[in-house]
């Protein structure tokens, strides 16, 4: 995918290979007011901020990516995303909606199986996913981005719009400022090593959870500091291993994993522990598939370091596959050697926006997605909260006719309370999915059946749980939080009603039965 060549943002100096350095422009060059927009990250919050600061006509917009190209397979970063009604309010204003539907799988079509000892069996679907009115979309990250990164191909990069300029292979990105509420620049290295420098009008973080940006700011004003919370899928270690498309399952092999279905393969380890590979659906019978395992952190498996022993490990606790036949020894062995990731505490930014300079020389930074706020992937809201921050910060431009400091204040007003319900919502959705503690999920799947026939024999009293609200985009996150709270009030109150009436009837048939 060709990129045509566009003028930078702010950009004051571009170099060959030489080493980047904080002065690589020459003193003497004039200081030019602020201008454009430079975002940083091209994940799907990345390139959906460019696509809606070119459709409202913003020029001189820039995304840096560390990644060498927009289709590059980063096993870890081999996510599989749910696209709910909340970030389907994004693709439906970008015109991509179709393309996901192509591109995804609808989750009214994808089915639950576990694969035991006996084959596959199949089991209710994953609560919350499904809606009366439109359904989710299973795609992986990558498909996610090259539908976002084509979109801005075909109307922005190759039309000699001059609005788009897509830089891969960036390393070394970081935020100066001029003394304090002094002018803002970012100097990273480019992919030939050239040195750039850039001084945005809008810096957009769109960098992750480890945030460059954000991290710097932090350092500028502690508000920007994360607030975290505990979690029971907190800290909990993960892996990708990449699979074969179409795997054998069943006795002998003699089936074939289909694409639309997602399999969970329990087992045990020789010394008794349990461990399953979850392993999700997806569009393309020819993709590759992956299967994550999740396990607490001092899990024994963790301590293995060679193909061959989690190789032999798998092969021993899952007995109803054939590891060999789902992925080859080679991805075995990366699997091995690489450190996986950990779930992160439920947090968010204190602060989501920054302003500097007053006038032409103006600028704004802004946080979207992980780099505002992250969480285990227990609700699957992460992709769909960042595509609602795309949404606001749209809005907040559209509302202030794309001037930043009147833009960003407003942004933060909303996505700052919602960032903070959704990180409170996290602690009680569904942190027990991942079999960590069996009790706790028993009970969680009794509390989602009796929330959902209270909520219908008590509307407007009592609410469904939590993950059946989260993907009504209806609903602010500020809005389920408070619902949440309602019907947890409400549940206290009936519970101790059933209480008093109970203490009351027992009263009566002792008074009936001494008179008697």
């Amino acid at each position: 995918m060709a990129v045509t060549s566009t003028q930078r943002p702010g950009l004051l100096c571009a170099r060959g290979p030489s080493r980047l350095h904080a002065h690589s422009c020459p003193s003497s060059s004039p200081t030019k007011p602020p201008s454009g927009a430079l975002i940083l990250g091209a994940g799907p919050s990345g390139m959906a901020t460019a696509l809606i600061l070119a459709r409202r006509g913003w020029r001189d917009v820039t995304v840096l990516e560390q990644l060498p190209a927009a289709n590059t397979f980063d096993v870890n970063r081999a996510f599989t995303y749910t696209i709910n009604l909340r970030g389907q309010e994004l693709t439906d204003s970008l015109g991509l909606t179709h393309e996901l539907a192509k591109r995804g799988l609808a989750s009214t079509e994808v089915e639950f199986f576990t694969l035991g000892p006996g084959g596959p069996v199949r089991r209710a679907s994953m609560m919350g996913l499904q809606s009366s009115k439109k359904p989710a979309y299973w795609i992986t990250r990558r498909n996610m981005n090259l539908i976002l990164y084509q979109k801005l191909e075909n109307e922005f990069l190759e039309n000699g719009s001059g609005r788009v300029e897509m830089v891969f292979g960036v390393r070394g990105a970081r935020v100066e400022r001029e003394g304090e509420g002094g002018r803002i620049e970012v100097i990273a290295e480019g992919p030939g090593g050239e040195a750039l420098r850039f001084a945005p009008r809008l810096l957009v973080a769109a960098d992750g959870a480890r945030s460059t940006v954000r991290e710097t700011l932090e350092e500028w004003d502690c508000r920007f500091g994360m607030k975290k919370l505990d979690s029971g899928a907190a800290g909990l270690r993960f892996k990708v291993l990449p699979l074969r498309p179409m795997f054998p399952i069943g006795k002998g092999g003699s089936g074939r994993a289909e694409p639309c279905a997602a399999y969970m393969v329990p087992g045990v380890s020789r010394s008794g522990q349990k461990i399953r590979l979850g392993i999700l659906p997806t569009a393309d019978a020819e993709e590759p598939r992956t299967a994550n395992v999740i396990l607490r952190p001092w899990h024994e498996f963790w301590s293995l370091r060679t193909g061959r022993e989690v190789f032999d490990y798998l092969q021993a606790a899952v007995p109803q596959v054939s590891i060999g036949d789902m992925a080859s020894m080679e991805d075995v062995e990366g699997f091995a050697a690489r450190s996986g990731g950990r779930f992160p505490r439920p947090q968010h930014a204190g602060a989501m926006q920054h302003l500097a300079g007053k006038g032409e020389h103006a600028q704004g930074v802004v946080l979207v997605g992980d780099a505002a706020h992250a969480f285990p992937p227990d609700l699957g809201q992460g992709v769909n909260s960042a595509f609602q921050d795309v949404l606001a910060l749209d809005r907040a431009l559209q509302g202030a006719n794309d001037d930043v400091g009147k833009a960003l204040p407003v942004y933060e007003s909303t996505q700052l309370a919602n960032a903070e319900a959704l990180v409170r919502l996290m602690v009680i959705g569904a942190p027990w999915q991942y079999g960590q503690n069996l009790f706790r999920l028993k009970l969680w799947g009794v509390s989602v059946k009796v929330r959902a026939a209270l909520a219908k024999a008590l509307p407007g009293i009592v609410y469904p749980h939590v993950r059946s609200m989260v993907g009504d985009p209806s609903l602010s996150y500020v809005e389920v939080l408070r619902r949440e709270q309602r019907s947890v009030a409400a549940l206290g109150f009936l519970g101790l009603l059933a209480l008093l009436l109970a203490l009351a009837v027992v009263r009566l048939i002792r008074a009936l039965v001494a008179k008697g």
